[in-house]
């Protein structure tokens, strides 16, 4: 009989969370699908717009106002998904309208450790690949500290690398089932896109193409979002109770 060495007790361990985590992650998508797919179609138009129109490839100074109004509308979107999913899983019921001002107010921190978070990754990948998945990994947590928790930049991160250091095995876990899911998806909308085109003997009109597509990224953000906040709930009893911020509105 052999018997199962630490690493791979460890392993199956992180594995065996992931899933919860994800489970229950699911679970909440499909308790806020109603209130939430709605927001996440508009996030996904306000992305594609400046593509749509020809902004995202012009050099033209209006152009590239036009598509960081509209990532940074996308991005308000997202954070009224996550605060209404967060108030869905305390029990609580909050109006979209309240999300919406709090997620505006708490805007630019959420811009701001997303913009950390974007360049300790390039840093992490200019040095070797591995430091880069590690980072990718590890400041995860940090938009969730800045949204709900209104956590400043460096406290983020600083409180993000705290929280993953002894579980980024299981981060990168449920990191990993979340990509193999979404991967599953876009695989569902290419089958669809093929079946169209033997149904109809060409392929379809990509005005279509672009339709399911912003379907499927409207299904899976709010997904993604959801896995998070259960996975940062999982995590937030290892920080320390007297750096710890209540939730308030």
């Amino acid at each position: 009989m052999t018997t199962a060495t630490p690493s791979t007790t460890e392993r199956s361990s992180a594995l065996a969370t992931a899933s919860a985590v994800v489970q229950q992650g699911f679970d909440l998508w499909r308790r806020s699908f109603w209130t939430c797919f709605p927001l996440a179609l508009l996030a996904v138009v306000a992305g594609q717009l400046p593509g749509w129109v020809g902004a995202a490839t012009s050099s033209r100074p209006l152009a590239f106002v036009l598509t960081v109004c509209m990532t940074l509308i996308g991005l308000w979107l997202l954070a009224v998904i996550a605060l209404q999913q967060t108030a869905m899983s305390s029990g609580r019921n909050e109006r979209p309208a309240a999300s919406m001002r709090t997620a505006l107010d708490r805007l630019p921190r959420l811009v701001a450790v997303i913009v950390a978070q974007v360049m300790l990754l390039i840093v992490g990948l200019a040095l070797l690949v591995i430091p880069g998945i590690y980072l990718f990994v590890a400041v995860w947590p940090a938009f969730y500290l800045a949204l709900l928790e209104r956590r400043g930049v460096i406290e983020a991160i600083d409180l993000a690398l705290q929280l993953v250091r002894r579980r980024w095995s299981q981060v990168a876990a449920v990191l990993s089932l979340v990509v193999i899911a979404v991967l599953v998806l876009f695989v569902l909308d290419i089958t669809v896109n093929l079946v169209l085109t033997q149904l109809i003997g060409h392929l379809p009109d990509p005005r279509l193409s672009n339709l399911l597509g912003v379907f499927v990224s409207a299904l899976f953000q709010p997904f993604c979002i959801a896995v998070g906040l259960v996975e940062f709930r999982f995590l937030r009893p290892a920080i320390p109770l007297d750096i710890l911020v209540v939730e308030d509105r």
